[in-house]
């Protein structure tokens, strides 16, 4: 019998679906497998976070600041005041495990105002900051905020998110070739950091301005950094709130205005020490 090929059924080998349909469902089942895989590695994170000993994060993250003895360098005057502010809040402080937790804020040279706090609770604040800001009432609330993030570990849990979302992105886009999938996958898990930082920032605002008001007995100065910041800003593009690390600016000033119209006071000027231009000392040269 002599064998006669024959073509395969038409259709066999395609697919009565659109083909960006398919990719649309595909690329949305890997995105949605990737976020809800960061949410559950997050939390669990985030509860793993508690059962690490304050005492091992100070020991071990010490070393991870520059180390500079608050007697010496030429900002000296300026660190002893800015940690004698920090000591007096921490005695204000009635969370958890609250003598466990040590801070140590450095002056850290930077034209860009900022303030930062490191595992560990070693602050930095910037010559930037300290040039803007006018008022000691205003500098304690940008202190008490990074206070109030090491209270809640947030440096250590974002940087245990960091790397599980590092991990994460490294299996899933490791398992697809197209770069448009690797995008979405990364942008994806990028805007669900981004939410879970402006979460940690409004609960710094809330903790930081109960420390400022405990402290002086008032909330007065709780705006002044965010509205030197928004009037810093107007003149530059300002990406919509989700595409931010940071809460609206404007919602975080109204909220800690109810906070200062409820607890008036009258702010202190900063002593004039802070506004003095240091000079570094060279070897054989004298100020």
């Amino acid at each position: 019998m002599k064998y006669t090929p024959k073509l395969p059924p038409e259709g066999i080998n395609t697919s009565s679906e659109n083909h960006l349909k398919e990719f649309a469902l595909l690329t949305g089942g890997v995105l949605g497998i990737v976020l809800v895989t960061v949410a559950i590695l997050s939390l669990l994170v985030n509860h793993l976070v508690s059962y690490i000993p304050i005492e091992f994060e100070n020991e071990y993250f010490a070393s991870q600041f520059i180390e500079h003895p608050v007697e010496e360098g030429k900002y000296h005057q300026t660190e002893i005041w800015l940690n004698q502010r920090v000591n007096e809040m921490r005695t204000h402080y009635s969370g958890e495990d609250e003598d466990k937790f040590r801070f140590h804020v450095r002056v850290v040279e930077m034209k860009e105002p900022n303030a930062f706090v490191f595992p560990g609770g070693n602050i930095g604040v910037t010559t930037g900051l300290l040039e803007m800001m006018e008022t000691e009432n205003g500098l304690v609330m940008v202190l008490a905020h990074e206070m109030a993030h090491q209270y809640k570990r947030h440096p250590l849990r974002s940087m245990g998110r960091g790397v599980v979302i590092g991990l994460t992105l490294m299996v899933f886009t490791g398992m697809e070739n197209s770069s448009l999938v690797s995008n979405l996958i990364g942008n994806a898990a990028m805007l669900e950091q981004l939410a879970f930082s402006r979460e940690q920032e409004s609960d710094a605002d809330a903790i930081g301005v109960e420390l400022l008001q405990q402290t002086y007995g008032h909330a007065s100065g709780a705006t002044e950094f965010f509205r030197k910041m928004r009037d810093k800003k107007e003149s530059r593009y300002m990406p919509p709130a989700f595409l931010s690390t940071h809460p609206d600016v404007e919602n975080r000033i109204l909220k800690l205005q109810e906070m200062e119209r409820m607890y008036p006071g009258k702010t202190k000027p900063l002593p004039k020490f802070i506004k003095e231009k240091k000079v570094k000392s060279l070897v054989g040269e004298s100020i």
